[in-house]
């Protein structure tokens, strides 16, 4: 599943989240603009990276994307693991819910608000995919939501590694309203 399954969740999450607030797609596209001023500009993804404010739309929105919902357990076999006050014994699985961090409003005030400029834990999970895609897809296309409802195809409502849908989504999709390529060709 890594890098395949997580990523592409990760991805149509990340331009749900950007077409559902437009002015951070906005102030995306203006920071994308002053290093691909075309929609056919190359950008290599350490230029990606460099960019402050793309970089942290990119971590927020992997943050809100709960990719691994289901927790994996990890123990120590034959050692005894301390935790401030507690002492775990040899052999006892213990396990972090990142949904549950994620969603923390001690951690992040507001955890289910899009909010790329917020200080983010910086999970590195397929970047190099990520900044790529969004920034291509960003620079090239104008899109609108299609038939995609948050409740229905966003949130997260059932548990099966990979964070899932209601049974009822139609998944999140999207209308291509403008090829910015095209355009400059024609």
């Amino acid at each position: 599943m890594g890098g395949t399954e997580t990523t592409a969740r990760s991805l149509a999450v990340i331009l749900f989240l950007l077409l559902d607030t437009p002015h951070v797609l906005d102030r995306v596209r203006k920071e994308l603009a002053q290093h691909m001023p075309r929609p056919d500009s190359r950008i290599s993804l350490a230029e990606l990276e460099a960019i402050p404010y793309f970089s942290a739309m990119i971590t927020e929105g992997v943050r809100l994307s709960h990719v691994v919902s289901s927790c994996i357990p990890r123990y120590a076999p034959e050692e005894e693991l301390k935790y401030k006050d507690w002492t775990i014994p040899p052999g006892t699985s213990v396990m972090q819910s990142h949904y549950l961090l994620h969603t923390d409003p001690t951690i992040f005030p507001e955890p289910y608000t899009f909010e790329p400029q917020r200080v983010c834990l910086g999970i590195n999970l397929a970047n190099a995919e990520l900044y790529l895609a969004v920034a291509y897809i960003c620079a090239r296309f104008d899109m609108e939501l299609f038939e995609t409802e948050r409740e229905r195809d966003v949130d997260v409502v059932m548990d099966s590694v990979i964070r899932q849908p209601s049974l009822e989504s139609k998944w999140i999709r999207v209308k291509i309203t403008r090829d910015r390529l095209q355009d400059e060709q024609a």
